[in-house]
């Protein structure tokens, strides 16, 4: 995602990209977004296992993919904001084919598309 465009939303599962918080003890975990701030570009996370709570810049996270079947919200481009289900992947387009309750089946950029919790 364009790191102009403020991404993050409550609900979603995102992966912890900062190598050096907290020695490295959050690198790869798993958390799901519970607030974003009022700058809509930092928001407050719960990490999955430990229940840790942690404010993080979006640029400290990543968008997560479920498994097909998995419910996803649209976080970046024209279909900002809709829930869809995974229905596949598309590994050299790096694209993922979604059904969006608006719009139908969709091949969307992996980083538009993330997890909900």
């Amino acid at each position: 995602v364009n790191p102009d465009v403020a991404w993050l939303a409550r609900g979603i599962v995102v992966k912890i990209v900062h190598k050096k918080l907290a020695g490295g003890k959050y690198y790869k975990k798993k958390a799901v977004v519970e607030k974003v701030e009022e700058d809509k570009y930092s928001a407050q996370v719960k990490v999955s296992d430990m229940g840790h709570l942690l404010t993080l810049d979006q640029e400290h996270v990543e968008t997560v993919i479920p498994a097909t079947g998995g419910q996803v919200l649209v976080v970046a481009g024209k279909s900002k904001g809709q829930v869809g289900v995974l229905q596949g992947i598309d590994e050299d387009k790096f694209a993922a084919k979604v059904h969006l309750e608006k719009d139908g089946l969709r091949l969307l950029p992996y980083e538009h598309v993330c997890k909900l919790a």
